[in-house]
């Protein structure tokens, strides 16, 4: 799976974080194309959560990008905000 954007979603993005509120990041990643043709189960979205050492948690999900597509056409509210957070860690073409 190869990364293609982590934008910063949740309350960081609607400017409503306090200091209690953890770092909600979505990673866009694409499923390798031999991968899909021989059929291999391509996860949809993967969840973390990741505490490093200055004590912020990192709440991270993943989404596939042909999910993410999928759920565009569908209208789905959150993936609507997973691409257009204005909140972009790693940019890319993609995104863009």
């Amino acid at each position: 799976m190869r990364d293609l954007y982590v934008s910063c979603v949740g309350s960081h993005m609607w400017g409503m974080n306090n200091e209690q509120s953890d770092i909600d990041l979505v990673m866009i990643y694409i499923a390798p194309t031999r991968a899909i043709l021989r059929g291999e189960k391509i996860p949809f979205t993967v969840r973390q959560q990741i505490a490093p050492k200055n004590g912020e948690i990192y709440d991270t999900l993943g989404w596939e990008i042909g999910h993410l597509i999928d759920q565009l056409i569908k209208g789905n509210i959150n993936a609507i905000w997973y691409a257009t957070s204005h909140l972009v860690i790693k940019p890319s073409r993609v995104q863009e």
